[in-house]
């Protein structure tokens, strides 16, 4: 059986839940930008590196040499991008699903609602 304080102290908790995941939800998505950006400019690199390797004007083994280095850079600038949006799955994820283990809760205790009668 639940009562009226109860539901109120249910509510409270999830509203201060629903604005932590929000927060975190908006951190993940500047996050994603920031790495789908990054993401664009390593592909970017990509392609002008291809190019690169077929400039004879350059010698064969400063065109490899130049490879490897950019290709490291680039290939770090994303990675380290993503790992800052992948660590938002074990942040998020849980919370998420606490945040409807609640509602079950909150639906619940709706049903079970019980008010005295006047007397």
């Amino acid at each position: 059986m639940s009562d009226v304080k109860e539901l109120q102290k249910l509510l409270k908790n999830m509203n201060d839940e629903d604005k932590a995941v929000g927060d975190d939800f908006n951190d993940f998505m500047k996050a994603t930008k920031h790495a789908l950006l990054t993401l664009a400019g390593s592909i970017q690199d990509f392609a002008d590196l291809e190019e690169g390797m077929k400039d004879p004007r350059r010698p064969v083994k400063e065109r490899n040499a130049f490879l490897q280095t950019a290709m490291d850079k680039a290939v770090k600038s994303f990675l380290d991008a993503s790992q800052k949006v992948r660590k938002f799955q074990h942040r998020i994820t849980p919370v998420v699903m606490s945040q409807f283990k609640d509602w079950e809760n909150a639906e619940n205790a709706v049903k079970a609602i019980k008010i005295k009668k006047a007397e």
